[in-house]
């Protein structure tokens, strides 16, 4: 019989969407599951439905807690689990339906720490795009050191998706993951950890992984208290990288300075000096070495450079580009 497999599901106001998720889910190729959904503290019928999915299903776990957000929610859920392997999905996303199939035998067949696959953007008027090409129907798998990985994850030139997601650990290997109690960035603080220590990876370039994108999220707020968060991780990364490996400056600088060029355009008319403050001195701080960095992306390059000639020249240069 084939090894159990956890699949952890944090599950929060998402009535909407979840339906879809727990059917790709039940209805895998592989059935040996234990499906462990974590209600975390849900005001909508979001709790109602997961324990309607128990009743249908004995695969099924259903944990109700006070909200303490995604971070605790797979904590939880993962020291609930007992599978062999795990993996975690989001409950407004949904999967192929040889999603664990595929990314068991990947990990199986290559003796890996962690297999990954690719994934598509699907949106709400049920449209699809798929970032990383369309030359993804023919499958082929490639296996790195995971430490080798981290470089390209933060100069955003990775397949490898920084979340969680797309995802399937091997506990003999791993352990039990963790991530930090922060509103946005504890995929990617996990990620560091988890990539650091995998002493292989293999990825399958297929997107089996349907990410929804949500226009309610906190990546997608306009709420400039949130956007201001992904600077604030942003903060978290670059030290956690660096302590990681003094080999990850640069790339850790690039991806400091994408975020900080992100918030800025969307806070340059913000009266809020204290946080415009901040991310001015970020970029001055590290415009140099993206300046210098051969790796760095033209576009964020760029941006450092014009940042010489002033914040408010680079801004007027950015809003001209985007119009």
């Amino acid at each position: 019989m084939n090894p159990l497999i956890s699949v952890i599901i944090p599950v929060y106001n998402v009535e909407k969407f979840i339906n879809n998720c727990l059917d790709s889910i039940i209805n895998q190729t592989y059935k040996n599951l234990e499906i462990i959904l974590i209600n975390d503290g849900s005001t909508d019928n979001s709790g109602k439905i997961c324990d309607e999915y128990k009743n249908q299903d004995n695969r099924i776990i259903v944990i109700h807690k006070e909200n303490a957000g995604v971070s605790v929610a797979r904590n939880t859920g993962l020291e609930q689990s007992s599978g062999e392997f795990y993996c975690f999905i989001d409950s407004d996303d949904c999967v192929a339906d040889n999603y664990i199939e595929l990314l068991y035998n990947a990990i199986t067949e290559h003796d890996a720490d962690i297999s990954c696959c690719s994934f598509t953007y699907l949106y709400p008027d049920s449209s699809t795009y798929c970032p990383l090409g369309k030359d993804l129907d023919e499958t082929f798998i490639c296996t790195e050191k995971g430490s080798d990985i981290l470089e390209n994850m933060l100069y955003g030139n990775s397949n490898y998706m920084p979340g969680c997601v797309c995802k399937l650990f091997n506990r003999k290997k791993t352990g039990n993951i963790s991530f930090p109690a922060y509103r946005i960035g504890e995929d990617f603080l996990a990620a560091l950890d988890y990539f650091n220590n995998a002493e292989k990876v293999v990825y399958i370039n297929k997107p089996l992984y349907f990410y929804f994108q949500n226009t309610e999220s906190v990546m997608h707020s306009h709420n400039p208290e949130k956007y201001y968060d992904r600077v604030l991780s942003a903060d978290l990364i670059y030290d956690k990288a660096v302590k990681i490996s003094p080999l990850l400056k640069k790339s850790a600088s690039h991806y400091l300075m994408e975020m900080n060029m992100i918030v800025l355009m969307k806070l340059q008319n913000s009266d809020d000096k204290e946080k415009l403050t901040h991310i001015i001195s970020n970029i001055k701080a590290h415009r140099n070495t993206v300046v210098a960095d051969k790796k760095a992306r033209n576009r964020i390059r760029i941006s450092a450079f014009l940042s010489f000639f002033g914040i408010k020249f680079l801004c007027k240069i950015r809003n001209m580009i985007t119009k």
